[in-house]
C-alpha cells in the first residue's frame, strides 16, 4: 500500500502491478541474500578506502554516542564539506551532530 502511494505522490506513471513484498526475503529469495552479501562486501571495501583516506577507523552505526563524537572529531579536523561527502545527510542525526558543532 505504501508503495503505491508513493508512486502516486510523486507523480510515477510507470507503475508495475503485482509486486511482492516480503519482509526478510532472504528467507524467501536466495537472490536477495545474495545481493544482501555483495552490497555488504563492497560497502566494506568502500568504508576501507575511506578509513584510508582520511587516515583512520570510521566507527558504522548510527545512534551510538561514540559516534557522534567521532563526528564532530572528523568536522573539526576535516570540515564539514568533507563530512558531507561521507555521510546521510537527511539522517536525524546529521541534523543532530551539526546542532552540537554550533554549541
Amino acid at each position: 500500500e505504501k508503495y503505491y502511494k508513493y508512486l502516486e505522490k510523486n507523480n510515477i506513471k510507470d507503475i508495475i502491478k503485482n509486486v511482492i513484498f516480503k519482509t526478510k526475503g532472504e528467507d524467501y529469495f536466495p537472490s536477495v541474500a545474495a545481493a544482501s552479501i555483495v552490497a555488504r562486501y563492497f560497502f566494506l571495501k568502500e568504508i576501507d578506502k575511506i578509513n584510508q583516506k582520511y587516515h583512520t577507523n570510521f566507527p558504522l552505526g548510527a545512534v551510538d554516542k561514540n559516534i557522534v563524537s567521532f563526528a564532530i572529531k572528523f568536522i573539526k579536523e576535516n570540515g564539514i564539506n568533507e563530512f558531507k561527502k561521507i555521510v546521510k545527510i537527511r539522517f536525524k542525526n546529521y541534523n543532530r551532530i551539526l546542532d552540537l558543532i554550533k554549541s
